[in-house]
């Protein structure tokens, strides 16, 4: 298998202006569209390399723009081995991590009575996607924080945490 930082993005550079342009197409009526494209548009005419060099460029971004401070560790840079729930818990130990907070679906895989007894309290997160007003009628549930942004701009923190529903 694979891991992550070590998948590669194809050279040409055909698959950027393409997510571009599908970017462009869907978002140029949101209202904060032009706040946020100049950084999208600076993205996709970049090359990357490795997927992990964009996702992490992008993830601190949106991080940066949601008012986000908590800092990122690339798992590769710890030194940890495992699968599945041995992993996660081995990257808690390799932080120092007291409580892990999952998705619903760790219930299916994760071994609570381990973490317990490393001393990390597990707890399970059931995210509901707030609604808020996008470029189409309606409301699509569950997009990227991308979507919050150039529909809400500033908002789109508040939104997002519950504290500001529109």
């Amino acid at each position: 298998m694979r891991r992550i930082c070590e998948t590669t993005i194809p050279s040409e550079r055909h698959w950027q202006q393409k997510h571009w342009d599908t970017m462009r197409f869907a978002y140029a009526r949101a209202p904060f569209f032009g706040e946020y494209s100049r950084y999208w548009s600076e993205v996709f005419a970049r090359d990357y390399a490795l997927l992990v060099d964009l996702v992490g460029e992008t993830t601190e971004h949106l991080m940066s723009a949601l008012g986000i401070t908590t800092p990122l560790v690339r798992s590769s840079t710890l030194g940890v081995c495992g699968v599945k729930s041995e992993l996660v818990l081995n990257l808690c130990r390799a932080v120092g991590a007291d409580q892990y907070v999952s998705g619903p679906f760790g219930r299916d895989y994760l071994d609570l009575p381990a973490f317990a007894t490393a001393g990390v309290q597990v707890s399970f997160h059931e995210y509901v996607t707030p609604s808020y007003p996008q470029v189409l009628d309606g409301f699509e549930p569950n997009l990227s924080a991308v979507d919050a942004l150039f529909n809400c701009g500033t908002d789109a923190r508040a939104l997002l945490t519950g504290t500001v529903r529109h």
